[in-house]
């Protein structure tokens, strides 16, 4: 409740106290919109709430070009407030975003066992799709400086080849006979 509260305080603040725009573009439209949902992510108590409202980020964020048009230019002051709103939404995503590379097996685990689970090509494309949304974010979950212990690494290998060797059931690539080829994981 209280994060709606605030998200409304910023949003009448932005339109002005009468409810009439004073001033506000479509740039103080998203930025009002941008500010509420770093409201929201940085009140998160835990890494599921931070997830959701990170989706609802980078969904306004595809938004942007329709929105705006893609000549528009924000004023300095509208500049730094979009920066300034980037910067909190990290900081705040980062609370919940530091794994352990044992975490991020674990997810691999869990991702595997679901694609050795499906018996149709769409199941094994959407659990490949989730593991490849899931790489992309590795580096931010884990922190840029992290490696691996060599036990990790080995696990990791071990489970991207298990892995590829499912989905190869849909896929048509390999004899099916022969052992799939190692490729090191990117983590």
């Amino acid at each position: 409740m209280r994060t709606v509260s605030i998200a409304m305080l910023v949003l009448w603040a932005a339109v002005g106290c009468g409810g009439k725009k004073k001033g506000t573009d479509k740039f103080d439209e998203v930025l009002v919109e941008m500010e509420a949902l770093s409201t929201k992510l940085c009140a998160c108590p835990d890494a599921e709430c931070a997830d959701k409202v990170q989706a609802e980020v980078l969904a306004l964020r595809k938004t942007f070009k329709e929105r705006l048009g893609k000549d528009a230019k924000p004023s300095d002051e509208q500049n730094q407030r979009g920066r300034a709103s980037e910067k909190r939404i990290g900081e705040c995503r980062a609370k919940f975003t530091t794994q352990s590379f044992d975490q991020v097996l674990d997810r691999l685990e869990d991702l595997k066992t679901r694609m050795c689970a499906c018996t149709d090509p769409s199941c094994a494309d959407k659990v490949q799709d989730e593991w490849g949304a899931y790489r992309k974010s590795m580096k931010d979950r884990l922190g840029k400086d992290a490696k691996p212990t060599d036990a990790q690494d080995k696990r990791g290998l071990a489970l991207d080849v298990e892995m590829k060797a499912c989905r190869e059931k849909f896929t048509g690539s390999g004899s099916g006979s022969a052992a799939p080829t190692a490729e090191k994981p990117p983590i």
